[in-house]
């Protein structure tokens, strides 16, 4: 079953449906909606996934101390967890409402859960929850990742060490499908792999010897890395900032593969979309730019420069348990729901940022798309 491109009206398949997810977390939001983090102006934006229009401030100006929103993730209760690059702090806010929940660590009337500079966290850059549920935060001036408690936010300890094998600004950061952690190396425009389980570098086949390097130094033209993930293909997608473009990379090997897109300006985070495509935060443009998500090919700017007060966007997310595919079941693409798409689920089960397998786009896939694909068994509609 093919899919449709939200907000541009060029079909390339199927009618445009928000479907909820079976077995997804209750605390989300209950339309698809896309949030953008305004690192300018502190707070995150809502706009719909159907055209990009504006919904409004899902989280407002300085909300629960929020300062420079930098990265953004839901977490696996269904609540949205903000990187605060400014006081160094992870912040929560209610998956549905937007609301500060802080932890049992955080300040009353905050949206505190890794509270202000705790363990020594500063310039707070990137987010992912780990296999082991816990919460993995990047220092951008420490040069390290901390490892929290995924329910309490107390910490656990230093990950990676400040400057392992070679990493200089510890930018956004993912885990891909073999459970290692990549992160992006801002000083020297390089992608680091770590051992998702120890923490020491697990550096790609390219990668210099005692390094952590994945995707090497200026490996096709990357320079200052900020936004990293892994599509659908497979392939890891790296926001180029020094160059204004997203870069891909084999995602087994880190080789050069090619130049995805040009723009935008300053690109600084990205996410594919339930629909497919990849939407690219545009630091210096101030608005999303959607591409095609198989060939890179430009869809034009989704939500405009300066809509809804956009100031510096560093981050976009969609919101879990919705998506823009009538029979999202349908993995294989055949027009029914069967074995085949079971097995694609039994095979990538487990932390799979952007993938095809991970319907409701938790970060992982599990027993919420195994449901998906349950109970939607048979020919699609």
């Amino acid at each position: 079953m093919e899919r449709m491109m939200a907000g541009t009206g060029a079909i390339r398949g199927g009618v445009l449906a928000a479907v909820m997810i079976i077995g997804a977390q209750p605390a989300t939001a209950s339309t698809c909606e896309v949030l953008v983090a305004a690192f300018g102006n502190h707070k995150i934006v809502a706009y719909s996934a159907d055209d990009g229009s504006l919904i409004g401030e899902f989280v407002p100006t300085g909300s629960g101390g929020l300062q420079q929103p930098h990265h953004m993730i839901f977490g696996p209760d269904g609540h949205l967890y903000v990187a605060s690059f400014g006081n160094g702090a992870v912040m929560r806010y209610d998956g549905a409402s937007g609301a500060p929940r802080p932890g049992p660590l955080g300040a009353a009337g905050t949206a505190q859960f890794v509270t202000p500079g705790l363990a020594g966290l500063s310039q707070t850059a990137g987010l992912a929850f780990g296999p082991d549920g816990n919460l993995y935060a990047s220092s951008l001036n420490d040069s390290n990742v901390r490892r929290y408690d995924g329910s309490t936010g107390a910490f656990i300890d230093e990950f990676v060490t400040a400057f392992s094998g070679g990493l200089s600004g510890a930018e956004i950061l993912v885990f891909g499908a073999d459970e290692h952690l990549y992160i992006g190396s801002l000083n020297n425009g390089a992608v680091m792999r770590y051992d998702g389980t120890s923490g020491a570098p697990a550096p790609g086949p390219l990668g210099a010897a005692g390094s952590a390097q994945f995707v090497t130094p200026l490996s096709g033209g990357l320079t200052l890395p900020h936004g990293v993930t892994f599509g659908p293909d497979g392939a890891l997608y790296v926001c180029s900032f020094g160059s204004s473009q997203v870069i891909r990379y084999d995602g087994k090997t880190g080789a050069f593969e090619s130049v995805f897109t040009s723009g935008p300006s300053s690109a600084h985070g990205l996410r594919f979309g339930p629909d497919g495509n990849l939407y690219v935060a545009g630091f210096g443009f101030s608005g999303l730019n959607a591409y095609e998500g198989e060939t890179g090919a430009a869809l034009g700017a989704f939500v405009g420069a300066g809509v809804g007060g956009l100031v510096s966007p560093a981050d976009v997310e969609f919101t879990p348990g919705c998506q823009l595919i009538p029979c999202p079941g349908d993995l294989d693409g055949c027009g029914s729901v069967g074995f085949p798409d079971l097995l694609l689920i039994l095979a990538a089960w487990g932390p799979c940022d952007g993938c095809l397998e991970d319907i409701d786009m938790s970060g992982d896939v599990g027993f919420a798309d195994l449901l998906v694909v349950l109970s939607g068994w048979g020919p699609c509609p």
